[in-house]
């Protein structure tokens, strides 16, 4: 079984922060995709929202993660590692029609798509150092939009699709910039001497939340879009790592994950899912279990919440209710099933 440190090296903190995908009702509507290793390499898989008809959609020797869905539910993005080479792939929603978009001798990776499908941000180490990119759905148009020191890592599109958020990591720590679509009018949001990253743009594109260091231990923050009105929202008395910020669909609250690394207890290094409203009250716990609960994704109406669990002995997807009452396994396998995202309100 995957440690967590390691499948956070395949999964962006910033695509962990698109996990605010859609369902609905007691059966939920829609499919959630995932990835799994049940066919020996770590492929994306589509399943319905029960649990049922889990199939592959990806092939090939390569390894592919984290996998997106177009708006309209129709493609999904990813990233694989092909060829001793990683670039961006798109995929029919049926497991057809799969091309590359990429095709460069540096990395590309972690694509996200801007609110009306026409275009996909990505990472890309081609011109020496990492940096965001933009392309044309169709792998068309490729452009650099950030140029400076450092790495640019994992961006993510405003909810109107004028601007992208990205984190920056250079030789001081880590902080979050914002840019416009066009690559003109790069800010710096945070600017801070501990570690800030991981930003999560609200439903309603007024707030960015983010993950900062700067409180000693780790938390979840959020501020307004101009950089203005930082303000912490979760409080641990405990060191933790704190694992992205997923906004509800309704923008009232926030899932994210918490693992501890100690704090006097017998369950050092468990990890759970917690959510706290948006203006930082009811912080609740819903997983409490000695295994590690991770990768939340909330139901397009905010019911339900699949999530990661290897509290029966390897990854496996759950869902709950959006209160943490009726957790349940949707997947049963030998391999790893882990990273789970629902598809757009209104796609079966």
């Amino acid at each position: 079984m995957k440690a967590l440190a390691s499948l956070l090296l395949l999964v962006p903190v910033a695509a962990m922060a698109m996990l605010a995908a859609c369902g609905g009702g007691e059966r939920t509507a829609g499919r959630i995709a995932f990835l799994s290793e049940r066919d020996g390499n770590q492929k994306v898989y589509v399943m319905n929202a029960d649990g049922s008809g889990a199939k592959p959609l990806t092939g090939g020797s390569g390894s592919d993660s984290s996998p997106a869905w177009s708006p309209d539910g129709a493609r999904l993005v990813f990233w694989s590692f092909r060829d001793d080479n990683t670039d961006i792939y798109v995929t029919n929603a049926d497991g057809s029609g799969e091309t590359r978009l990429t095709d460069n001798p540096a990395d590309d990776y972690a694509p996200a798509w801007s609110p009306d499908g026409s275009r996909i941000a990505f990472n890309s180490v081609r011109d020496g150092h990492g940096e965001i990119y933009v392309m044309n759905a169709d792998g068309s148009g490729q452009a650099r939009l950030t140029n400076q020191p450092g790495y640019a890592e994992s961006p993510i599109w405003s909810p109107d699709g004028s601007r992208i958020a990205f984190t920056l990591f250079g030789d001081h720590g880590s902080d979050i910039y914002v840019i416009n679509a066009d690559g003109s009018r790069q800010t710096r949001l945070t600017d801070n001497p501990a570690d800030d990253y991981g930003p999560a743009w609200s439903p309603d594109g007024s707030r960015i939340a983010f993950t900062s260091s700067r409180d000693a231990n780790v938390e979840i923050y959020v501020m307004n879009v101009d950089g203005t009105g930082h303000t912490r929202l979760t409080s641990n008395a405990v060191d933790d790592y704190g694992l992205g910020s997923v906004w509800s669909p309704d923008g009232g609250r926030i899932a994210f994950t918490f693992r501890t690394n100690g704090g006097g207890d017998d369950r050092e290094g468990e990890s759970d899912i917690w959510v706290v409203n948006a203006d930082g009250s009811g912080q609740t716990r819903l997983t409490d279990n000695p295994a590690e609960d991770y990768f939340p994704a909330w139901s397009p109406d905010g019911s339900r919440i699949a999530f990661t669990s290897s509290r029966d002995g390897n990854l496996e997807i759950y869902v709950m209710n959006a209160n943490g009452s009726g957790q349940t396994r949707l997947t049963n396998d030998p391999a790893d099933d882990f990273y789970p995202i629902w598809s757009p309100a209104g796609r079966r």
